[in-house]
């Protein structure tokens, strides 16, 4: 309401609490950014935090080692709970623990393997797509479980710390990816939407193993909520 013509010109941040939403407000600075984009295109973009070449590399090198890309699976009526690295995940503790009892499926991302674990929940899968070496820290303490799904573009040291976990190798639909991924054969390869950020890339992981029920939990920077139900027809 105060910015109805404009914000001030030092302002970096305009918090719509309540009514207008940015969608219906009407005015036309919003318009261009919220619905056109052509003001704050590159801050609503979600960017990858390591440089093209270093990904081209890991995905290169991925594509040599001798594991199993993932394949698109017939669709069927198990459920995915899906567990992000957000703090609401600590409030769902029971009902993710209940789900498991009731042979639901958990994929768990990067360090909410952990996380679970310690809960005493272990993760049927765990995904791993980030590039940064860094993501050691995720798989360097295996503990049982179904497998590893790990990005393509995750670094090569990954791939040798998992301690004899199965892997399975997902490749993500990218530019960086389409440029350097050439199988033998292309019915071989699968690519996986979802853009950069693991929680919908994750999604897109279990909807291949033919999944199309899905339960979120830690979503919390997502504009979808967590513990939230998602069918995908």
């Amino acid at each position: 309401v105060d910015c109805a013509y404009g914000p001030p010109k030092v302002a970096r941040v305009v918090c719509f609490h309540g009514e207008p939403r940015p969608h219906n407000c009407g005015a036309e600075w919003v318009k261009i950014i919220w619905e056109d984009g052509k003001v704050l295109s590159n801050a609503g973009n979600t960017v990858p935090n390591t440089d093209t070449a270093t990904m081209q590399d890991n995905i290169i090198s991925a594509c040599k080692l001798n594991i199993p890309w993932l394949t698109r699976h017939t669709a069927h009526e198990g459920h995915a709970v899906m567990v992000a690295g957000g703090a609401s995940t600590h409030d769902f503790m029971d009902d993710i623990r209940q789900r498991q009892e009731e042979g639901q499926v958990i994929f768990a991302m990067n360090g909410s393997f952990d996380f679970l674990r310690r809960h005493g929940i272990t993760a049927d899968w765990q995904v791993v797509m980030d590039a940064r070496i860094e993501n050691l820290r995720f798989v360097e303490d295996c503990h049982p479980r179904k497998g590893i799904l790990l990005s393509s573009q995750c670094h090569p040291n990954l791939f040798g710390k998992v301690n004899g976990t199965p892997v399975e190798l997902f490749h993500n639909y990218t530019t960086t990816a389409l440029g350097v991924v050439k199988p033998k054969d292309p019915t071989s390869v699968h690519f996986v939407g979802g853009g950069n950020t693991i929680g919908l890339a994750s999604i897109a992981v279990a909807y291949s193993k033919g999944h199309r029920m899905f339960h979120l939990y830690g979503y919390d920077s997502s504009s979808i909520a967590t513990g939230y139900a998602l069918k995908c027809i």
